[in-house]
């Protein structure tokens, strides 16, 4: 979500087929003849991924798009080491050319997790805000500022936005801005804790463990708990979204309620920005009202 917001309405460069022959050039010349089936691999904000074979072994490599992703690849791979240890086998590398010294994220593939629960989430959530407490160089990685009072600030910003277009009903107007205010109350009493802040579905992989959570580059200072409550925010969730659902973290099913409502303003303003929300099956209001049903 940081990501998104701070380069929003920016051009990100894009990987056309010269940048993508010098990036895949920089890995081939990195790993020799031992690389093979090397292809690029799409999605991310910042990223631009590669998948090969390196010695038999399929190997996921990550650099970025814009020179301030330099420094947010380097704490995913510190948050990446804090969370999965050996099982994503992270490591980073650095190609020193005439034009730039560019990083490098080598880590195991991993597979699609498939459909969760609920209660899954819950257990890796858990499992990696406790993995995290008990390192501190992970918590040294991100900067004080990217919090959830930014994330906050932001959703203000994006309930003017919604309005202003007339896309969201007096109702759902009123209540989102109630929800911001006991946000912007609550959150000065919570015990902060590092997140993911990006915990969709597409950066939920799994090996022969379990789960495993990539794409750390949007980590937050935020709440026990956020990361399960922004999984439910995606739409593919929509089906677990009952009252049994809630009341899940320590913050009470108001609370809960409120910082979803909060994630959901800030996408559903980047989507509207980007106009991708012509595209959508329901309605910003609509969404917003389905969780603002369990808001007491």
């Amino acid at each position: 979500m940081l990501s998104k917001l701070r380069h929003q309405g920016v051009a990100i460069r894009s990987v056309n087929s010269c940048d993508n022959s010098l990036l895949s050039d920089q890995l081939e010349a990195e790993f020799g003849s031992s690389l093979t089936n090397l292809r690029q691999h799409i999605g991310g904000t910042l990223g631009i991924a590669f998948i090969g074979e390196v010695s038999g072994q399929t190997r996921y490599f990550k650099t970025y798009s814009v020179p301030s992703g330099r420094l947010t690849l380097e704490r995913e791979e510190i948050l990446l080491k804090a969370t999965s240890g050996a099982r994503s086998d992270v490591t980073s590398f650095s190609v020193n050319t005439a034009q730039e010294s560019r990083l490098w994220l080598n880590m195991k593939a991993l597979r699609p997790s498939g459909l969760l629960t609920p209660t899954e989430i819950l257990e890796l959530v858990a499992e990696q805000e406790f993995a995290i407490r008990r390192q501190p160089a992970a918590c040294a990685a991100v900067p004080d500022s990217d919090s959830v009072n930014f994330l906050i600030s932001e959703a203000n910003i994006a309930l003017s936005l919604l309005s202003e277009l007339h896309l969201l009903s007096p109702d759902a107007q009123q209540k989102a801005q109630s929800c911001l205010k006991q946000l912007q109350s609550a959150s000065m009493n919570w015990p902060r804790q590092l997140c993911h802040g990006d915990f969709g579905p597409a950066n939920i992989l799994a090996d022969e463990s379990g789960l495993i959570a990539i794409d750390w580059e949007d980590a937050v200072w935020a709440v026990q708990g956020y990361d399960y409550l922004y999984w439910l925010t995606f739409f593919t969730n929509r089906k677990w979204l009952k009252s049994n659902v809630l009341g899940q973290t320590q913050l009470g099913c108001s609370n809960e309620v409120a910082l979803m409502i909060m994630i959901l303003l800030l996408k559903s303003a980047l989507s509207v920005r980007n106009s991708t929300y012509l595209d959508n099956k329901i309605s910003i209001n609509q969404r917003l009202l389905e969780v603002l049903e369990f808001y007491d």
